[in-house]
């Protein structure tokens, strides 16, 4: 019976969640069937449904108030512009009416109050290109304008077209009403609690990778020579002889790194998540313990965990991903002679983790405890009644998670597996000794074993940067702890930066869905370091060149994407809108409800084709299903009004499961949503008023069953029409985007590799500055980098959308590569995963002028590695601009090539074997740490920048010189 309940309480909160949902749009029908809300509102009273479902009471109560905002605001401003096109009209056919015309048509009027309503349909379509943050607010601010504007040229004067305006005011502000009444009072649910409920998550997706990060430790340990079998076997034959490479990403991993990859893509998207959460939780009046500051605190500390954990990509790229690309001449030789070099170095690479084993086990059981010791403390995990007993726990059963001394019992720990990193590092380099001691080839591959070095330290250097980071997180839970702010709950308020600044002036989420790298900001927004120069103009230096230079935004906005797409929909809505505005057809559009039409092409234009291809389907679909739907909530209660709602409040209720679960198919469900209400809310109408109150206002009343094909057929009809102007005059495909939104992707790629190696440049000569000092170069860099990080997850998931619905599009031509994109894809984000963790791992004064012990010749080591660094970056830009705009590489084009540090580890290997004074060792064991995560860092970031360069040439080709003779 517990495992039964503990089943279903886990439904519980989506349960909720559901019911909240499907309550404003039933109780708004349910309102109407008073008698007195009928007759004030007649024929308009159902659209407050829709109204009070775009209002959106599901949401979290700080993102349900901005909304909230934004949609009064809107709503005001709809009205304003409604009046302005009512007075127009009005004043257009007083100048062209005779006197004493009794004609009620005005074409005059007609004219004007459709030119207004196509301008304003044009602005509200590039409002929401343009800020997609405001797309549900854009959408009720279009559907009020709409029917104001399309009734405008009925009347004849002022007092009408007010009189219409404040009834739809009225309407719009009950459904608000309604919505904020549900959103408080039915199951609320704040934005801390969400934020609270991710971070538990979190938590436990950070313990769960590290239980597979030792489980991926024990394979390597088991691994001799599966994965040099699986490279050889890739690019030899049976014969033995060398076959031709094809550029393919054909790298295998083992089962528990594949694991890995799969848990540390979760674990980005999870903390990109955490990152939007924590800014609507800081903007929110609260209830609670924790205040603003200290959960902007708590998201620092968990991105500090997430960075070290992001370098076990590094160990996973070396030991699976480099012997495809950087080994390719060794797979030349004899098959017998690589499996046994192969084997040697696996086998020196397991006899080495054998000894450090224990001690790493043992330090990971330790953060695992912390993560626990912190979730108790912070009140994210429940008090354990009893916790396990192996390994450290039967050592020491006096400490445990949730103790007051847990951090000290945690840092000792710690301390003491750093105080045994030198025996790791001599154990390997006596290990390595006898190795070429036993090889006929030692002098030869001496060089390549000794390479393997820092693969040892970067593992180490890993397991210890994740656990210091976690007792931070220790420490951080301890402090709020101590200073009372866990004790009791308190009366929280929003820091004035986030309610305003972050509301009002920062950019939201996916702005950059529809534009180009300079106008979303891209070549601006996180950009410290340079701006760029406008080739056609030279900076203003006059007071007429500055304000004129801001008239060029005007052309720059009319030719925008944002603006075509605007006009799209301002077409699309016109193409039925216009009905309203002939005098021949202007009954036709009001007795066949053709608002709705215009409702469902303003919610279901996309952008691009393949994706409407696939939602087309989805809608018709979808609507079929909706007028199947009505007629049974109709029909199985013989049409009465309280069976009828309680069947509605059902389909609702499924509808939301719809809402919550699937998101990305938001259009769907609205044309489900806007199928139901149309047919239950227009029948329930005409029950209530009777039919001549409900063709009084000039609308066709028809029973449910012809009703019912006739709603459906206004919304396919808007469905069809949405889709033609997304297609004409010319598709904006999802190949298309593809390849800008990548071009994108690379550029950003480009800065976050230049920014992390600005930033380990500053660190390394200890010239970064007081961090605490937001004006201090490593502060700025630093926050810039964290901008574009989050850009960079923000991106990843709109290219992935258009990988998958590119396929939807018509196959006009050749098959359309889409593994190349995937593949360069993948490449980024492995490289990101990479820049992540070596930007934060180096230490502070490595080339310093006042260091004593820096180790000769580093300072040029680094100018030449600072050269192979601003190759990358340069390659990558150059690739941003090829494949974002289909230009042909230059001709003979080559990737970066590698930095030979050769000179660096023989000068340090000895060193580290025979120094005797602890701290000469550590810092000679500091410096080869740092130096050892640069290595590999950058070179898998150059392997992966080759592995680009394969895809891109593939893609765009490259420009040929060559004279045929």
């Amino acid at each position: 019976l517990k495992a039964a309940w503990q089943s279903v309480s886990k439904h519980i909160p989506l349960a909720k969640m559901m019911f909240k949902g499907s309550l404003p749009m039933t109780v708004i029908l349910a309102m109407y069937q008073s008698t007195s809300v009928a007759h004030r509102y007649t024929t308009v009273g159902y659209i407050i449904s829709i109204i009070a479902f775009f209002s959106m009471a599901m949401l979290p109560r700080a993102k349900y108030f901005e909304n909230l905002v934004f949609n009064i605001i809107s709503t005001c401003l709809a009205a304003s512009v409604s009046l302005l096109t009512i007075y127009c009209g009005i004043q257009a056919r007083k100048h062209t009416t005779p006197p004493h015309s009794t004609t009620s048509y005005n074409s005059s009027q007609s004219a004007v109050c459709a030119m207004l309503f196509l301008a304003n349909m044009w602005a509200a379509g590039t409002i929401r290109a343009r800020i997609p943050l405001l797309q549900n607010t854009v959408y009720l601010y279009s559907v009020l304008s709409m029917i104001a504007m399309t009734y405008a040229p009925r009347f004849q004067t002022m007092d009408e077209g007010i009189s219409l305006v404040v009834e739809l005011l009225e309407v719009f502000f009950i459904a608000f009403a309604i919505a904020t009444g549900v959103s408080l009072f039915i199951f609320p649910m704040t934005s801390r609690t969400v934020l609270f409920k991710k971070q538990t998550a979190y938590i436990g997706a950070l313990r769960g990778f590290l239980k597979k990060q030792t489980a991926y430790i024990r394979a390597m340990e088991a691994s001799e020579l599966d994965s040099a079998q699986e490279c050889t076997d890739a690019t030899q034959g049976i014969d033995g002889e060398t076959r031709p490479t094809t550029g393919v990403d054909k790298r295998t991993y083992l089962p528990a790194g594949e694991a890995l990859m799969g848990d540390l893509d979760s674990l980005f998207s999870l903390h990109t998540q955490i990152y939007d959460d924590t800014i609507y939780a800081e903007r929110e009046f609260a209830w609670g313990k924790l205040n603003s500051d200290d959960l902007r605190q708590l998201f620092k500390a968990f991105r500090r965990i997430l960075t070290p954990i992001a370098g076990i990509k590094t160990i996973i790229e070396v030991f699976d991903g480099i012997p495809d690309s950087a080994n390719e001449t060794r797979f030349s030789q004899k098959q017998r002679e690589v499996k046994k070099e192969k084997r040697a170095i696996r086998h020196l690479w397991t006899r080495v983790m054998l000894v450090m084993h224990g001690p790493i086990l043992e330090l990971a059981e330790v953060v695992d405890q912390g993560f626990e010791h912190a979730g108790i403390v912070l009140e994210l995990l429940p008090q354990a009644d009893s916790l396990t007993t192996d390994d450290v726990e039967a050592r020491d059963a006096a400490i445990k998670p949730g103790d007051p001394t847990f951090s000290e019992y945690m840092d000792q720990k710690i301390q003491t597996f750093r105080g045994q990193q030198g025996n790791f590092l001599g154990a390997w380099y006596e290990e390595l000794n006898i190795f070429h001691e036993t090889r006929a080839s030692a002098q030869s591959s001496k060089h390549e074993d000794q390479q393997n070095v820092y693969i040892i330290l970067h593992l180490v250097h890993l397991v210890l940067s994740v656990a210091a980071a976690v007792l931070e997180l220790v420490q951080f839970a301890d402090l709020k702890h101590r200073d009372g702010t866990m004790m009791r709950n308190r009366l929280v308020f929003p820091s004035f930066r986030s309610f305003l600044g972050e509301t009002f002036f920062a950019q939201p989420e996916s702005t950059g869905a529809y534009l180009d790298e300079r106008e979303r900001g891209i070549g601006s927004r996180s950009d410290v370091r340079s701006k760029a120069k406008d080739p056609q103009h030279l900076p203003p230096r006059n007071a007429w060149e500055r304000y004129s230079n801001h008239l060029r935004a005007i052309p720059k906005l009319l030719k925008s994407e944002e603006s075509v797409f605007g006009m799209r929909i301002a077409l699309a809505t016109f193409s039925v809108g216009i009905l309203a505005f002939l005098e021949t057809t202007a009954q036709f559009y009001f007795d066949q409800k053709l608002t709705w039409t215009m409702i469902v092409i303003i919610v279901g234009m996309n952008l691009s084709s393949g994706e409407s291809t696939f939602r087309l389907a989805a809608r018709a679909f979808g609507s079929v299903t909706a007028m199947v739907i009505s007629y049974i909530a109709w029909y199985i209660v013989d049409g009465k009004p309280a069976g009828v709602l309680v069947m509605t409040w059902l389909a609702f209720l499924i509808l939301s499961y719809g809402f919550i679960k699937h998101p990305k198919y938001f259009v769907v469900w609205i044309c489900v949503l806007v199928t139901i209400i149309a047919i239950i809310g227009s029948a329930l109408q005409s029950k209530k008023l009777g039919h001549d109150a409900a063709i009084a206002s000039g609308q066709v009343d028809y029973p449910i069953y012809l009703n019912a094909p006739y709603r459906l057929a206004t919304v396919l009809g808007g469905c069809v029409v949405a889709y033609f102007w997304t297609l004409f005059p010319y598709p904006i495909t999802d190949r298309r985007l593809l390849g800008r939104k990548l071009g994108n992707l690379l550029f950003l790629l480009a800065k976050f590799h230049d920014c992390g190696h600005a930033r380990v440049s500053l660190r390394m000569r200890d010239k970064e500055g007081d961090m605490a000092l937001k004006t201090s170069p490593g502060r700025m860099l630093q926050k810039v980098q964290h901008q574009l990080f989050h850009e960079i997850m923000t991106l990843l998931p709109e290219l992935r959308m258009h990988a998958l619905f590119q396929k939807y599009e018509f196959p006009i031509g050749g098959k359309f590569p889409i593994k190349r994109y995937n593949t360069v894809m993948k490449e980024v984000t492995h490289a990101i995963n990479l820049l992540t963790h070596s930007t934060h791992s180096w230490p502070t004064a490595i080339l310093s002028s006042t260091n004593p012990k820096q180790v000769p010749d580093t300072a040029l080591l680094f100018d030449s590695l600072t050269t192979n660094i601003h190759h990358i970056t340069s390659t990558l830009s150059l690739f941003s601009t090829s494949v974002k705009y289909g230009i042909s590489l230059p001709p003979y084009f080559q990737p970066p090539h590698p930095v030979d540090f050769s000179a660096l580890w023989e000068q340090l290997g000895p060193d580290i074997a025979t120094a005797h004074d602890s701290e000469r060792k550590m810092e000679i064991e500091r410096q080869y740490s740092a130096w050892a995560i640069l290595q590999i860092v950058q070179e898998l970031v150059r392997l992966s920048v080759g592995r680009i360069l394969i895809q891109v040439k593939e893609l765009v080709g490259e420009i040929d010189f060559e004279i045929n003779i």
